[in-house]
């Protein structure tokens, strides 16, 4: 698998001689390697196809349609442009920790950096950096960076995810304020009411983004009210998701995670009663 940090992960599966399932980040000659093999087997494969079509005359080929397919998988895994776009991408993101499955084609904006909780026993995914709030400007910054980044890939985008791991806890105000700046900048299904920020321009063929979803803590999530959440659906949230990880107060304990299963009723009832769906995590096992 490889991300837009230019990260390549090698996954194997229980079997083949492996008692588990293992994975391993590539280092830089590792993963020039792995790119130059993979150009190697799509110059095979055409070659392939060429052969099969001089000896099956009845076969036709477009050479000129083979010819662009080759070229442009040339482009995509040229190491040192896959390198620079790696680079580029650490000036604009930290690292995107997790996101909920359904949100895997979202477009990853980090309104907050970390997580303001970080003190749950079972995660680690936010140990190596602070909490931090980005200011209106920066946000907008990022916002704009992330596009100009993104390019006509902003099109394979379905909706907004507002990271890290917890970013409704900001001050309702300024995460309003932050609200905005997404519906201003960028092209929203419905865009909220009353955002008075002239729109930026987009690409021509992006598809309208259907909203935005967000990760929230129990605790932190019942610190706002029915009306609070009201006015977020209106900015375009369509969906908040919520660790509750289990209904037992002494798990909740045990786990550190600082609420407990009814901060997390009271936070979904909240949530639903304005109209926006709730995602709820349960940790098996």
């Amino acid at each position: 698998t490889c991300g837009l940090s230019n990260r390549i992960l090698v996954k194997w599966g229980a079997g083949h001689g492996l008692a588990k399932r293992s994975r391993i980040d590539l280092d830089e000659a590792g993963k020039r390697a792995f790119i130059g093999d993979m150009l190697e087997c799509t110059n095979g494969i055409a070659d392939a196809v060429r052969r099969r079509a001089v000896s099956s005359p009845g076969r036709r080929l477009d050479d000129g349609a083979l010819d662009a397919v080759v070229s442009a998988l040339s482009t995509v895994m040229d190491y040192e442009a896959l390198a620079a776009d790696g680079r580029r991408f650490e000036t604009i993101y930290r690292p995107i920790s997790i996101l909920p499955p359904d949100q895997y084609l979202a477009l990853v904006l980090q309104a907050t950096e970390g997580c303001s909780w970080n003190k749950c026993t079972f995660c680690d995914f936010y140990r190596d950096r602070p909490f931090r709030i980005k200011r209106a400007a920066d946000f907008r910054r990022h916002v704009r960076d992330v596009m100009a980044f993104l390019g006509p890939a902003l099109a394979l985008r379905r909706s907004v995810f507002l990271a890290d791991a917890n970013a409704l806890v900001i001050e309702q105000r300024r995460l309003m304020e932050l609200l905005d700046i997404v519906n201003a900048e960028l092209p929203m299904e419905q865009p909220a009411p009353g955002v008075t920020e002239e729109r930026r321009s987009v690409p021509a063929q992006a598809p309208a983004l259907r909203g935005i979803f967000s990760f929230v803590d129990a605790f932190t999530g019942r610190r706002k009210s029915e009306d609070d959440y009201r006015q977020m659906a209106r900015a375009g949230l369509r969906r908040v998701y919520i660790g509750l990880e289990s209904g037992d107060d002494d798990v909740l304990q045990f786990l550190h995670k600082g609420s407990s299963a009814q901060d997390a009723v009271s936070t979904v009832r909240a949530i639903k009663a304005a109209g926006v769906d709730v995602g709820v995590i349960v940790m098996l096992g």
